[in-house]
């Protein structure tokens, strides 16, 4: 069975402006940890659903993304390195799963954490993957 958040997390991590930009390997799913001090940039991702296409072997996830920063301006910049990040690269594959393109749904938009106040920004995609495992 394929793992589509885990693979999304390597992609994430993997060497490019965001992860620069984060300063490390701070991309979480589903939820920021405890640990995670409110200052740092980060990225938190949750996936919920979407269609599938079974004869075609594949589905469209909606995912749910934070970016996080240490005001809404580094928010935004978190956000817009996570943008590239999701759409300098379509169709590639990670372990065994089949990406095959991405597409934003809903535009940042600017928000605070309630119990922390955190400010972030939160965007929507959908994200087309394979449901078999595909070899690379």
């Amino acid at each position: 069975m394929i793992d589509v958040p885990t693979a999304l997390v390597i992609h994430l991590r993997d060497t490019s402006p965001l992860r620069t930009l984060l300063g490390g390997n701070y991309v979480y799913t589903p939820e920021l940890p405890e640990t995670r001090a409110g200052n740092l940039k980060s990225v938190v991702f949750e996936t919920s659903g979407g269609l599938t296409y079974s004869p075609l072997r594949a589905q469209t996830l909606r995912v749910t993304f934070r970016c996080y920063g240490e005001s809404h301006y580094e928010a935004n910049r978190v956000y817009r390195a996570l943008y590239d990040r999701l759409h300098d690269r379509q169709n590639f594959i990670v372990g065994d799963v089949g990406f095959y393109g991405t597409d934003e749904e809903v535009p940042g938009t600017p928000l605070e954490d309630p119990g922390t106040g955190w400010p972030f920004f939160v965007t929507v995609y959908s994200i087309k993957v394979a449901t078999i495992p595909v070899a690379a």
